[in-house]
């Protein structure tokens, strides 16, 4: 009888602590539609997870924070500042191009220290969750510089290298790579000069350039990153999992 007892305010104690916990996700939830929107230059009614300084908390994601400046919003990921150009609610995406990326240059070059999170970053809270992360259709591609000319035409590299001859001379060979090369991989001659990510060029279509112009065209649209992206493993259900395991510590 005490076991059955015993059990039986388990039971209860379990499914208590499981309403209390769909009452505060609700309650988050529901907060959520009472932050106000805003505008900043060409984007209106922004909405999470998007927030600016001085929102209260609850409002949007920390990094995913906005910084209106002259009408143009500005988000930092890792090491660079970024213009927001478009946020896509249907697919939870927006598109970012590097501040520093001179527009009217027909020769630009990411800076070296300017680095999007390649891989995203993982937050280790309860909500498990993705942020920052470019999306999967992104391409990866590097700046090259080499002390000595590399044969295009030489099968004994992966990958292919699309000059670019406005920033070579005659003793430095630059060049574009669009793939993640590892170390190993570059041609003997070849360091690493600076990195970027390219969106995706839409569906059937693929990153082909003979000419390094054509990459500009792609370089000054910037790249698309993903809204925060929850584990599998944390959805609801995983976070009540979550609340009752710290409930019994």
């Amino acid at each position: 009888m005490a076991i059955c007892s015993s059990l039986h305010l388990s039971t209860t104690l379990q499914a208590l602590l499981i309403f209390v916990v769909l009452a505060v996700l609700l309650r988050d939830v529901h907060g959520r539609h009472h932050c106000d929107t805003f505008s900043c230059g060409h984007l209106h009614n922004i909405s999470h997870p998007f927030r600016r300084q001085g929102d209260p908390h609850g409002c949007g994601v920390q990094s995913y924070e906005l910084v209106c400046t002259e009408n143009k919003p500005k988000i930092q990921i890792n090491t660079a500042t970024y213009f927001v150009t478009e946020i896509n609610y249907t697919d939870s995406s927006f598109r970012v191009v590097d501040v520093n990326l001179d527009m009217n240059s027909s020769c630009p070059l990411p800076r070296w220290d300017e680095l999007p999170y390649f891989n995203g970053i993982q937050r280790s809270d309860k909500d498990q969750s993705w942020e920052l992360l470019p999306m999967y259709t992104d391409t990866v591609g590097s700046f090259v510089n080499c002390s000595q000319a590399v044969s295009l035409t030489n099968e004994f590299y992966q990958y292919s290298y699309t000059s670019v001859p406005c920033l070579s001379n005659n003793h430095s060979f630059v060049y574009i790579v669009t793939d993640t090369v590892p170390i190993e991989y570059l041609a003997p001659s070849c360091g690493y000069l600076a990195m970027f990510l390219l969106s995706d060029p839409g569906p059937g279509n693929y990153y082909n350039f003979s000419h390094y112009a054509d990459f500009v065209k792609h370089l000054r649209l910037g790249f698309s990153v993903r809204f925060p992206l929850l584990d599998p493993p944390m959805s609801i259900i995983g976070r009540i999992n979550f609340c009752l395991n710290e409930s019994f510590r």
